[in-house]
């Protein structure tokens, strides 16, 4: 970029003032401000904490920072990400999730494990967009990235395809493994979207057995 031109706005083309976004485009994207503890799902009351799921069955991680909703733009830029490969986009979508993490006043979990692709997957893509932004998140808040901790053992059906919830628990069922002691460890197990949950949830139940003692998930967006 020529020096002194201001950078461009990502979604209006006017000019950018934070995170390659202008102040309006900012306010407008779809925020997720009363979302459920346990596992990001938009709720309708910031005195509300939990979803009636998590309500009813405690979900096995202890909590959920997913900033955004999966709606337009954030849903068209994650896509590029994933499957453009528009790394470039990596710092805004990651922008709030990093400010509201920075903000808080008790610690952040030390070790952060990205949700891996099996490797046929790896090799279609590659690249793996939920280890980019983990690595981001790493340097930003300043943690320990474990990139091979987690692996993905057997391939799975892609989840936003399949037709329901249950189909995407069983999907995911024991297609996980573990190659690390977690015994007291506070963990954040990182995506870039959460849909039902149910992969999340199936690593959170594996990294428990294995001894983590607080686990959370850090998502940049979450379905409604």
């Amino acid at each position: 970029m020529p020096f002194g031109l201001q950078p461009l706005c990502v979604r209006c083309h006017g000019g950018a003032t934070r995170y390659l976004l202008c102040e309006a485009c900012w306010r407008e994207l779809p925020w997720n401000p009363t979302a459920c503890h346990g596992c990001g799902l938009p709720v309708a009351h910031a005195d509300q904490p939990l979803c009636r799921r998590c309500a009813r069955q405690a979900p096995p991680q202890d909590y959920a920072c997913i900033p955004w909703r999966y709606e337009a733009p954030i849903d068209h830029w994650l896509q590029q990400l994933k499957f453009d490969r528009r790394l470039q986009l990596l710092p805004t979508l990651s922008s709030a999730l990093i400010e509201r993490l920075a903000a808080r006043s008790e610690p952040l979990p030390e070790w952060i494990l990205p949700v891996p692709l099996h490797s046929s997957r790896l090799r279609q893509r590659g690249f793996n967009q939920a280890v980019e932004l983990a690595r981001r998140l790493s340097q930003k808040l300043d943690r320990t990235l474990c990139t091979h901790a987690l692996q993905r053992i057997r391939a799975t059906p892609v989840q936003s395809r399949s037709n329901s919830a249950a189909q995407r628990r069983r999907n995911v069922r024991g297609a996980f493994s573990l190659a690390m002691d977690l015994h007291g460890r506070d963990i954040a197990i990182v995506d870039d979207v959460v849909t039902t949950a149910s992969t999340v949830q199936e690593i959170a139940r594996l990294c428990r057995k294995a001894g983590a003692r607080r686990i959370e998930v850090w998502a940049i967006a979450r379905t409604p």
